[in-house]
């Protein structure tokens, strides 16, 4: 009996004595040997860039008491000369807008520029200028048409009158516009002045007629009431 008890005592020493199995270690992550995807550049977008807006072709001319002023086939005013401008900028600009060089001509006035039935005389400086205070008074650049279309310009007064109406009908549409002989029409006429006496001093759109019963003949501008 006492052996069993021995060897008993004996095999739970020995498997008391048997050694644990260890746990697996875990794996730590690897390191891929995939390289990883490099963000591509930012490329800057480019603009689109905006089209270049082409100028209105001119498609009329209008004569005004002051100034000269160019429309488009939009009906839309597109460029307007003033009587006392830079009058080589006026001569280009209508080079362009007829597309024929003009052709010159100088006397002791001043030198005139012609584009067919066109004409812009440009006025010698006075001498000495004149002050601030009539500057308003002298204008430089003058303007004259014998045609209602130049070169496919539509030439007119502010109140539509053109080259070739009928004067009788300007006389019935514009009354008050006549000459006191019916030979000459006024329109658009402004004060730009005055004299002393309180005589007022005026520009206007000029009209001529070959004759009261006939057809408009030109039309001129500005035309002042006081001489140039």
């Amino acid at each position: 009996m006492h052996r069993i008890v021995a060897a008993a005592a004996v095999l739970l020493l020995l498997a008391g004595c048997t050694p644990t199995e260890a746990p697996a270690p875990t794996p730590s992550a690897s390191v891929s040997s995939t390289p990883s995807a490099t963000a591509a550049p930012t490329v800057p977008a480019t603009a689109t860039p905006t089209p270049t807006q082409t100028a209105e072709a001119v498609v009329r001319l209008q004569l005004n008491a002051e100034s000269l002023e160019a429309f488009g086939s939009s009906g839309d005013r597109v460029d307007s000369f003033g009587y006392n401008d830079n009058p080589r900028s006026v001569v280009t600009a209508l080079t362009a807008i007829f597309g024929e060089d003009p052709k010159k001509s100088s006397n002791a006035a001043g030198n005139t520029y012609t584009w067919g039935d066109f004409s812009v005389r440009i006025a010698m400086r006075v001498s000495p200028a004149p002050s601030a205070e009539d500057k308003d008074l002298y204008r430089r650049i003058f303007v004259y048409a014998s045609a209602k279309i130049v070169f496919g310009v539509d030439i007119s007064t502010v109140d539509g009158v053109r080259v070739g109406d009928s004067a009788p009908d300007v006389a019935a549409s514009h009354p008050g516009a006549a000459s006191s002989d019916g030979a000459s029409f006024f329109f658009d006429t402004t004060q730009v002045g005055k004299l002393p006496s309180g005589a007022k001093l005026t520009l206007s759109v000029w009209a001529t007629t070959d004759s009261p019963t006939g057809t408009i003949a030109d039309i001129r501008a500005p035309s002042p009431n006081y001489g140039d």
